[in-house]
């Protein structure tokens, strides 16, 4: 389609009005969603996925969410409207904002409605954003805020995610799940010393993904789209429980070989 468009254009950096920022190199391409919940009565079909981001490198997708499905039947479009469904922080397995069924409006954030915040900064093709949500805060008393950083190449990815309490008092001790759903056609193997995993893009491409902070394990994800059944894929799930409310996860991906 964007070829038969002929667009001349280039991509916008960010699109603060829709809640998100893009962040593009040469070969590399990511979307992060910095937004908040849309407003009543237009929350139907959102998806509850504050911080979360997508990468592409060339042609081939690495890092995604399980997608969406109109066209399919109720309880797979709630899976994928999901938190867990979405690369991003989860806490106590909890969606990151919930919903309330209104008679005239239909599906709606609760109110207090969550707030993100979310700052750009670009300085010799390096490009990094600093960005947080509310979501948990009204129902646990906490913060998620994420970094994200990549290099001018678009070879190196580095991301911090912290989960703190909201203002002074002390945090609850929840189980945290930071996801990486990986494109179906990504082969994916855990590195030995269990704190990374080595991705191979179907175009042939190595990438090493390493975690501090929590377990990393690999875990079965799933791809919806409407153009067929849901298809089988891979997870990276970082796990850990916070310590008085407080996490800090650092990560990061690299490609390993000299493609370009």
């Amino acid at each position: 389609m964007l070829a038969l468009a002929a667009p001349k254009g280039k991509a916008p950096a960010r699109l603060p009005h829709i809640g998100f920022e893009r962040f593009e190199t040469r070969r590399v391409a990511l979307i992060v969603d910095v937004g908040a919940p849309p407003s009543p009565g237009f929350s139907d079909g959102a998806h509850a996925a504050p911080l979360a981001f997508e990468m592409s490198s060339g042609r081939d997708r690495l890092i995604v969410s399980c997608g969406a499905g109109p066209g399919l039947d109720h309880e797979w479009r709630e899976v994928a409207r999901s938190t867990a469904a979405h690369s991003t922080v989860t806490l106590d397995d909890q969606n990151a904002w919930t919903m309330a069924v209104d008679q005239d409006l239909g599906h709606r954030p609760m109110l207090p409605a969550m707030s993100t915040t979310a700052s750009r900064n670009e300085a010799d093709g390096q490009v990094w954003i600093e960005a947080s949500h509310s979501g948990y805060a009204l129902r646990m008393g906490l913060i998620h805020r994420r970094t994200l950083w990549l290099d001018a190449d678009g070879t190196d990815l580095r991301g911090e995610d912290r989960v703190e309490p909201r203002g002074r008092t002390s945090g609850r001790s929840l189980p945290f799940a930071l996801r990486f759903h990986l494109s179906p056609e990504v082969r994916a193997n855990l590195v030995g010393d269990g704190t990374g995993v080595l991705l191979r893009t179907p175009g042939g491409e190595g990438w090493q993904f390493r975690a501090l902070g929590g377990q990393v394990a690999l875990d079965e994800s799933i791809s919806i789209s409407d153009w067929g059944p849901p298809r089988r894929a891979e997870q990276i799930v970082v796990t850990g429980t916070l310590d008085a409310g407080r996490a800090v996860l650092r990560w990061g991906l690299k490609r390993v070989d000299g493609k370009h």
